[in-house]
């Protein structure tokens, strides 16, 4: 009796930690925060299955390897073109009868497909700091250009040391002010004290630089903080991203 009771203990424990499991895991939201398909969307992914598109090609890497992936075809395809290679073919794809709505649906689908990721995970590339800076800067500079004072400044943060301490990110080994937000922190004196060298013994080297050199880094570092949401943004495209992975795939795709 006593054994038995046992097994029907246990036997109830693993029924109660199979619920739970079964709870969580269809009650996580990861991979389900994507906004639902318009009703165009849903008929050009109906368009998709109707017609056996996966058997040639892939979404998130997945179905026929005779063809491309195009989880992301809409970013790489205009409307013109979509039109010519479904209605025409291209290589060994068959031309189809579609009409223009339906074209306009698979185009809407594609469209949301390519707005959650990338088909395949992009190997994260750690390219030098100086190299990471300069392209953020760039990418910022093509949003809000840089007037005169602020552009000598950026040109003298490429020219000296300054990105071997500090970068536009977190990621500093010397745990130095992020470029990109000390403008935010500090007022103009507090800025010129800095790259005065009056706070050297902070770790802050004493660098050499004449009052309206100084106001030149100052007007960059405000531009700066200015455009740090674009900078942000670039530094992080830059670095490389991994996306598209299985378990950030929309839910309308394995539904």
């Amino acid at each position: 009796m006593f054994c038995c009771g046992k097994r029907k203990v246990l036997v109830a424990s693993l029924v109660l930690a199979f619920a739970a499991q079964t709870t969580l895991v269809y009650s996580d939201n990861i991979g389900r925060d994507f906004a639902p398909l318009s009703e165009s969307a849903m008929h050009g992914q109906q368009l998709w299955r109707d017609n056996n598109c996966q058997s040639c090609h892939q979404v998130y890497g997945f179905g026929g390897f005779l063809g491309p992936d195009l989880t992301n075809v809409g970013a790489r395809l205009g409307q013109a073109r979509l039109t010519a290679v479904l209605r025409e073919g291209a290589g060994q794809m068959p031309g189809f009868e579609f009409s223009t709505q339906e074209i306009d649906a698979l185009g809407n689908y594609f469209a949301a497909l390519d707005a959650t990721g990338v088909a395949q995970p992009v190997a994260p590339t750690d390219q030098p700091p100086a190299k990471v800076f300069e392209t953020v800067v760039k990418t910022a500079m093509s949003h809000s250009s840089l007037d005169g004072d602020a552009y000598a400044g950026w040109q003298r943060v490429q020219g000296s040391a300054c990105i071997g301490c500090h970068l536009p990110n977190w990621r500093s080994v010397y745990r130095a002010p992020d470029l990109s937000e000390v403008a935010n922190r500090l007022d103009d004196g507090a800025l010129h004290a800095a790259l005065s060298g009056a706070q050297s013994g902070r770790g802050m080297p004493k660098v050499a630089l004449a009052s309206a050199d100084r106001q030149q880094m100052v007007s960059f570092l405000r531009w700066l903080a200015e455009n740090r949401g674009v900078v942000s943004d670039a530094y992080w495209q830059t670095q490389g991203r991994s996306l598209g992975d299985l378990i950030g795939a929309p839910w309308f795709e394995y539904k």
